[in-house]
């Protein structure tokens, strides 16, 4: 149960230290939806200018850092979350995820039926399957650290 919030607390922790401003050009992956950030993402924003520790800069970068942030459908094709992950990033930072070998196949299957029937059209669906991905990893060919993508 506490899986997806251990992913929130990640990228809370990354946030008010600094991580995301620090590094802007790491393309960051966040598995199963980003566990509770769609939900509370805002929340986080908002309260980064209310963490002692959390200075202005990071604070005022706070929105713009979560906004930037990819995610992954592992486990996570239900209406509820992708309509909310919706809301959150636009569809270009949606990725296919699977879990794999985690989950079992059925499980994965049911998952591709599931998010084919979220009213996306065979355009959306083609680019979470690959075409972003696709995307993203052309984006990582700067050799130094920064144009690396993180997935966790």
């Amino acid at each position: 149960v506490d899986f997806p919030q251990d992913t929130t607390r990640a990228v809370a922790s990354l946030l008010y230290s600094g991580t995301f401003l620090r590094c802007k050009r790491i393309r960051f992956v966040l598995s199963h939806a980003g566990g509770t950030l769609p939900f509370l993402g805002e929340r986080l924003a908002a309260a980064a200018g209310l963490v002692p520790t959390v200075s202005k800069e990071v604070a005022a970068d706070a929105p713009r850092a979560l906004r930037s942030l990819y995610f992954d459908t592992a486990l996570s094709t239900n209406a509820v979350t992708l309509a909310a992950l919706q809301k959150f990033v636009p569809l270009s930072q949606l990725v296919f995820g699977s879990d794999y070998p985690f989950a079992p196949e059925q499980v994965i299957a049911g998952g591709v039926r599931s998010r084919g029937k979220q009213g996306w059209s065979a355009v959306d669906l083609k680019a979470i399957t690959h075409g972003n991905a696709g995307a993203l990893l052309a984006k990582t060919d700067a050799p130094s650290r920064e144009g690396s993508v993180v997935s966790g």
